[in-house]
């Protein structure tokens, strides 16, 4: 088993624990389909995330280039996968606040101050140089109008999708951000990785740099 050592002690534990139980699972065309993720062999995964692909094993997790990749990556990789279930899940098109999932009540207030609001204020004033980062991200328009100066989907895991709505300040409100999952994106991730999973992205988008979560 590979050897990672983060600046966190704890995060090196949670991180070897993932890697012990990715080692008791099979990865076959079950977990291909459900989850939408390419399977190299029956010990290794290949996941699209944000864009960009990163292989999984009880091995470790790494990007493309062979490279550790950063805690919060680690989890929500590890999570998206070990929380695989045998059922399909059917997807459900509405569209969900995270406030609105099973235990995410203590985390609403890490939500708003690590995802929302750090992209209100970065993009206030700025909502193309916005657009241009989620596009670069593959971001697309959803099918139906909503009322906000910007509104795109980007694909966070093959199966999560993000929805994202900005608008801009105007002479009586501040610039506000809102991120939206879709219904069934807790079957496929808890509470508490959806939120890892949005402050990733939210990071991503404003180019700040994420050295550990306090979540």
């Amino acid at each position: 088993m590979k050897s990672v050592a983060f600046i966190n002690p704890i995060f090196t534990q949670t991180y070897q624990h993932y890697l012990n139980q990715l080692s008791s699972m099979v990865f076959d065309s079950a977990i291909s389909e459900r989850l939408g993720i390419t399977v190299i062999s029956e010990n290794n995964l290949r996941i699209k995330l944000f864009n960009e692909c990163y292989d999984v094993s009880s091995q470790g997790i790494m990007d493309q280039n062979g490279k550790d990749v950063t805690f919060e990556k680690c989890v929500v990789l590890s999570r998206y996968v070990i929380h695989c279930q045998n059922e399909p899940v059917v997807q459900k098109d509405d569209w969900f606040s995270f406030k609105d999932f099973k235990d995410a009540g203590p985390l609403k207030v890490y939500f708003l101050n690590a995802v929302e609001l750090p992209i209100s204020n970065h993009f206030s004033g700025s909502v193309n140089a916005l657009k241009d980062r989620i596009n670069a991200i593959g971001g697309i328009h959803p099918e139906i109008d909503l009322p906000y100066h910007l509104c795109l989907i980007v694909q966070a895991l093959p199966k999560i999708p993000l929805l994202v709505l900005f608008n801009d300040q105007d002479e009586e409100f501040p610039a506000t951000c809102k991120i939206l999952f879709k219904k069934s994106a807790d079957t496929y991730l808890d509470a508490e990785s959806l939120a890892i999973l949005a402050a990733i992205f939210s990071n991503m988008v404003c180019h700040n740099k994420l050295d550990h979560l306090k979540v």
